[in-house]
Parts: structure tokens; C-alpha cells; sequence
């Protein structure tokens, strides 16, 4: 249905993939029975493990829930909710538990506050974690502490593309880097932490929309 191919799985998995070996895809649906084919799905969520079943120290198992989408015709009937509570209760069953966390849209981060989700300020798992660019990293509020890895979380611009460590490229490339801008230094020294990757977006967008509305003064 429409709603399902507004995502591309292949390509959202590209960037989950980058973040390392430990991660691995899980997905849970509702079937129509009556149903055959595509039409067949009623509600479908998208989840990635990371550290499952064995986390690697320091952190914890994770669950990320970065996807959930309801056919057009079965909003309503609480289907979502269903999958969410069923996948709570798949993590909290792992042996040691998953953590949880959602990838969230603003508009969405709302609905998951209210279901007891709260916003991770931790830039290292921020770092792993935040795949998208238009998303928050949310986590269920009473979960064990992660303190995550400092290895996710890149450095300083202060060498070259061949001497950064596989985390400090992901995230280059995150930030629209390649190997020939970096060397170039075409961004004159942008810091790599995740906080200040942040701001200086945040900066750069509002300094050209400034630029275009003054394009616009008589």
C-alpha cells in the first residue's frame, strides 16, 4: 500500500549498517488472514537490535524502534499500540534486557512521550543511534543507564580522511562530507561531535535563509 512504500528498507538499512556489525533487523506485522499479497499487512514495525542477545561492554542490549506505519483503512483500532506493546514486551524478555529506544520524527515525538519515552541527550549514543537527519533519539524513561561508547563518537576535524576511525567516517558522511571535501577542508575545522554537528547546522540553515530573504528586500 501507499503507506508502506513511502519507506525504502534497503536504503534505511544502509545507514544502520554503518554503524557497526552488532546490529540486526526485526520486524513485527499484523496479517489480515482474509487478505492475500501486499494488502494482506495491516500494520507493520520496523525495529534494530543492537547488541542481541550479547552486548559487546560497555553498553547495554538495545532495541530501536525506527519505523511504524498502519494501513490507511485500519487506523483507528489501536493496531500500532499493539505492536509497540508487543515489542516492550519482546525486550524486556531478552536475557539481560534490551534498553528501548525510537528514532522519532518531530511531529511523532508527542505520541511517544506520551507512552513514557523521554530525549536522549547522550551524544555517543545520539552518535550510533540517530541514523536520520529529520529525527530525535528518544528512550523509554527507568531503563538501565547506557553510558555507550566513546568509540561512536567522532573527534575534531583534526586529521585526514585516511587516519579517522570507521565511526568518525559514518559520521563525516552523515554530515555530507567525502573524503575529498574533508581533505580539502572545505568546511574550515566543523567540529565532529555530535552537539555541535548540531548546532553548526542549525547555524548554517539559518544564515541562509537569512541570505535568501534578504534576496527578496527591495
Amino acid at each position: 500500500s501507499e503507506e508502506f512504500e513511502e519507506v525504502d528498507p534497503s536504503a534505511d538499512w544502509e545507514k544502520w549498517a554503518s554503524r557497526g556489525q552488532d546490529l540486526s533487523l526485526y520486524y513485527a506485522a499484523l496479517i489480515d488472514p482474509a487478505e492475500d499479497g501486499r494488502g494482506a499487512v495491516r500494520a507493520c514495525l520496523r525495529a534494530v537490535l543492537d547488541g542481541v542477545p550479547v552486548p559487546a561492554p560497555p553498553h547495554n542490549a538495545r532495541l530501536i524502534i525506527d519505523y511504524v506505519a498502519t494501513a490507511l483503512e485500519a487506523r483507528g483500532m489501536g493496531l500500532a499500540s499493539l505492536l509497540v506493546s508487543f515489542v516492550t514486551r519482546a525486550a524486556a524478555s531478552l536475557s539481560p534486557p534490551a534498553n528501548l529506544y525510537v528514532v522519532a520524527t518531530e511531529d511523532s515525538c508527542v505520541y511517544w512521550m506520551g507512552r513514557g519515552y523521554v530525549l536522549e541527550v547522550s551524544e555517543r549514543l545520539n552518535a550510533r543511534l540517530n541514523v536520520f537527519n529529520d529525527t530525535h533519539l528518544l528512550r523509554q524513561a527507568g531503563d538501565p543507564e547506557d553510558a555507550g561508547d566513546e568509540a561512536d563518537l567522532p573527534r575534531r576535524r583534526d586529521q585526514p580522511w585516511a587516519q579517522l576511525s570507521a565511526a568518525e567516517r559514518r559520521h563525516a558522511s552523515r554530515l555530507g562530507f567525502t573524503p575529498e571535501s574533508w581533505d580539502a577542508d572545505e568546511w574550515g575545522g566543523v567540529p565532529l561531535t555530535w552537539a555541535e554537528s548540531q548546532r553548526d547546522a542549525a547555524a548554517r540553515e539559518a544564515a541562509e535563509a537569512a541570505a535568501e530573504a534578504e534576496a527578496w528586500l527591495p
